[in-house]
């Protein structure tokens, strides 16, 4: 065996004491020098895949703001996402120190690839921790490779940021758990609270660990919830407090109305794993090549299937945390936010913290071939290059190709021209590439009043399925004569321009 065959012994004797103190599990399942150099080997590979074309691909709308809001000072920052984000400010000030090194993309993208790369021990530590060294470090080396997680650690936004912060508080409430002492309950609570701050998913998994924290103590045949726990979350919430009303307004004001019948929201309750793979959506079913099916299904398939054995063969407490980790959250965001509020709680990423704890299960699941080696390897070989194969495809696609299509905007302007933007947001990501430009910007609501004061009108919208829902684009077609149009494709929204002469009456 490449990772040790002197190990089984020790898993084979584990497996009779499933349940017991989780220290005890962890002193006989220390890590050797071997599987230490292992772990820093596929750290090292997470790393580097999180760094290859950090830089390459233009930042989108989403990416743009969060380089807008971490460029402002404290207080305006502060001020900025309270009234005009649907997110907590955590993840703006980590980025506003990170500027420091540049306003590169490269740079504005860089604490996502660091905190998505510092997720892959704590998953290792989680498989050992329950299933076993091997497990552990399966499950690091399937992190590291995941398409998803790699393509959300290149964003500049939260969503990394919260994996990592998530998983650690799953940690440091496991140990609190068994150890106790202040300073344990202690970090569980900062780590808590760091959640709330980065994500308004938070009180979901956290909602989860205390069902877990309870199911625990159920086990041990008392109904009662650690001191510890209660004051470590209390801490938690009141530093929370403050920003408890814009959660509540940004939830329901700017998440997407629910326009789905009941049971289409219980299915997307179970489709939302199938992200885990992912190539996106849009990729499968617009330009993506039909060969490309011969591996994303069965990938899709062998990775839920092994999930799903390793979630059959769970026991004891791992049995436990897996129930409230994978499912609660969801669950839980679905009966409160859809039934009661009628909002959306299922745009994927939002669970990217689930992604650790379901690839254990499928480590594990992996690993339940003793008698079949061959097969396993197989699978773990069909499975690594289909992750390759997704990475190469999402280092290679543009959300929104800004980059490209703010330099089209600039090089074909002239003197004269003038510039309108389908949202007052969309500006954004225009201004970071053609930051300088000598062109005059035209507000919508002055759009009707101004446009012929210019030789030439360019107008972009991004953002539509379709672009001819735009209020301002209508108006201009129906007053100016448009002289051309350019589309600039990418696989979550696309950028279209247009440009318009006015007639020489309104000038």
């Amino acid at each position: 065996m490449a990772l040790g065959d002197s190990l089984r012994s020790t898993l084979d004797h584990d497996k009779l004491n499933y349940g017991r103190s989780l220290p005890v599990y962890e002193k006989a399942m220390r890590p050797t020098l071997k599987n230490s150099v292992n772990l820093a080997l596929i750290t090292a590979l997470g790393l580097a895949l999180r760094l290859a074309f950090l830089g390459h691909r233009s930042l989108y709308l989403d990416e743009a703001w969060s380089f807008t809001a971490a460029s402002l000072g404290p207080a305006e920052l502060l001020s900025a996402v309270a009234h005009q984000d649907a997110h907590p400010p955590l993840y703006y000030m980590v980025l506003s120190a990170f500027l420091i090194l540049g306003n590169g993309e490269f740079a504005i993208r860089l604490p996502s690839a660091i905190f998505g790369t510092l997720t892959i021990p704590l998953a290792y530590w989680l498989g050992r921790r329950f299933l076993g060294e091997r497990a552990g470090l399966l499950a690091a080396f399937l992190l590291a490779i995941s398409p998803m997680h790699v393509r959300y650690s290149q964003e500049a936004r939260m969503y990394a940021l919260l994996a990592f912060l998530a998983l650690s508080s799953l940690a440091l409430l496991l140990r609190a758990i068994e150890e106790g002492g202040r300073a344990l309950w202690a970090l569980y609570g900062l780590s808590a609270a760091l959640c709330l701050h980065t994500h308004y998913i938070a009180p979901f998994f956290l909602l989860a660990e205390g069902a877990l924290v309870l199911w625990i103590e159920m086990r041990r045949g008392r109904l009662e919830i650690p001191r510890g726990f209660l004051l470590a979350g209390a801490g938690a919430l009141a530093s929370f407090a403050p920003w408890a009303y814009f959660a509540l307004m940004n939830q329901y004001q700017r998440t997407q109305l629910m326009g789905t019948p009941l049971w289409l929201g219980l299915v997307r309750i179970l489709a939302h794993f199938s992200y885990f793979f992912p190539v996106t959506r849009r990729d499968l079913l617009g330009w993506m090549a039909p060969s490309a099916y011969a591996l994303y299904i069965p990938s899709l398939l062998i990775c839920s299937l092994l999930a799903l054995r390793g979630f059959i063969a769970a026991r004891g407490d791992w049995f436990r945390a897996v129930v409230c980790w994978l499912f609660a959250p969801p669950i839980a965001a679905f009966l409160i936010l859809y039934l009661i509020a009628h909002v959306r709680p299922y745009r994927s990423v939002y669970y990217l913290f689930e992604l650790p704890v379901f690839l254990c299960l499928a480590a594990d699941g992996l690993l339940k071939f003793p008698k079949r080696k061959a097969l396993a390897s197989i699978l773990l070989a069909f499975l690594t290059a289909s992750y390759g194969f997704a990475n190469a495809i999402n280092y290679q696609t543009e959300a929104e190709d800004w980059r490209a299509a703010a330099a089209f905007v600039v090089a074909n302007s002239a003197r004269g021209d003038a510039i309108a933007f389908d949202r007052p947001w969309t500006r954004m990501p225009f201004d970071y590439y053609a930051g300088g430009s000598n062109l005059s910007y035209v507000g919508l609501d002055r759009l009707s009043a101004e446009y012929g004061d210019y030789g030439r009108i360019w107008m972009i919208v991004a953002h539509y399925g379709d672009p001819d829902s735009s209020d301002a684009k209508r108006f201009l077609d129906r007053h100016c004569e448009r002289i051309g149009a350019w589309r600039f494709a990418g696989w979550n929204s696309d950028i279209w321009i247009y440009l318009y002469v006015p007639p020489p009456r309104a000038r």
